[in-house]
């Protein structure tokens, strides 16, 4: 037997306590390891504008894919980094050399 394949209907599946569980799902799972991103990357050396755009990108990144999922499989999906692993940057991140100080000697500096 054939899977019938339904439609996307993004708006005609949505519904205002749905939205609204999304967003406390979705600020739950950004805030509680927030913080220990921004130690995270002071820990590594990196300056406010560097944290702020690793921050930027991994929030994107995470709507793009909870969006999609959700979109996709018609069910809630939330994607979130996890506290163990915040703090496991914390700690191993100032052993990792940054681009700038790693570069080949021939590659151009700024």
């Amino acid at each position: 037997m054939e899977a019938t394949r339904l439609p996307m209907r993004p708006l005609a599946d949505s519904s205002p306590s749905t939205i609204v569980a999304g967003f406390v799902a979705m600020l739950t799972g950004y805030t509680s390891s927030l913080v220990l991103m921004f130690q995270a990357g002071q820990a590594a050396g990196l300056s406010s504008g560097q944290i702020s755009s690793w921050i930027w990108a991994l929030s994107i990144g995470m709507a793009i894919c909870s969006i999609g999922l959700s979109l996709r499989f018609r069910t809630p999906v939330v994607i979130a980094w996890s506290t163990p692993g915040a703090a496991l940057l914390i700690g191993s991140l100032p052993g990792v050399p940054t681009a700038r100080r790693s570069a080949p000697s021939s590659w151009p500096r700024r």
